[in-house]
């Protein structure tokens, strides 16, 4: 189901590339767990230690044979929190973000196209390799 994004405004553009909220009504919602830059093996592959960009896309592509198991793509994405050890590394990432995925980051900072999202910094996630870590709920009717 498209989403519908909630424009607002009475509050500033967004800092970055999120929404202030999304509406769905009706259908099932989808509750993706936490995803991992993690290859069929169940390892993060050895190029992809200290990519940020890297593991980013290796995670989208996972969250993405997860949503096609439930019939779903990344349009039906609503919300996503990302967890990032190296907020600089994860900051460098913007323009790629916008251009291989859209339809999560939107065009540019502010444009209110993009999901809702939570970015989070952390100390450290479960094992040392791991760089950022993503969550969606979607929805499709």
């Amino acid at each position: 189901m498209p989403r519908d994004i909630i424009k607002v405004d009475e509050l500033p553009k967004p800092l970055g590339t999120y929404c202030y909220g999304t509406r769905v009504e009706g259908g099932t919602q989808l509750f993706i767990s936490g995803t991992l830059a993690l290859d069929e093996t169940g390892k993060v592959p050895q190029a992809l230690r200290g990519d940020m960009k890297g593991q980013m896309t290796q995670i989208v592509e996972n969250i993405k044979i997860t949503l096609k198991a439930a019939g779903a793509t990344l349009q039906d994405v609503n919300y996503l929190r990302i967890f990032v050890t190296d907020m600089k590394a994860f900051m460098e990432t913007l323009q790629w973000r916008y251009a291989a995925y859209p339809e999560l980051w939107g065009h540019t900072i502010g444009d209110q196209e993009a999901v809702a999202s939570t970015l989070i910094q952390v100390v450290s996630l479960a094992r040392e390799e791991y760089m950022v870590e993503m969550d969606a709920i979607a929805h499709i009717k």
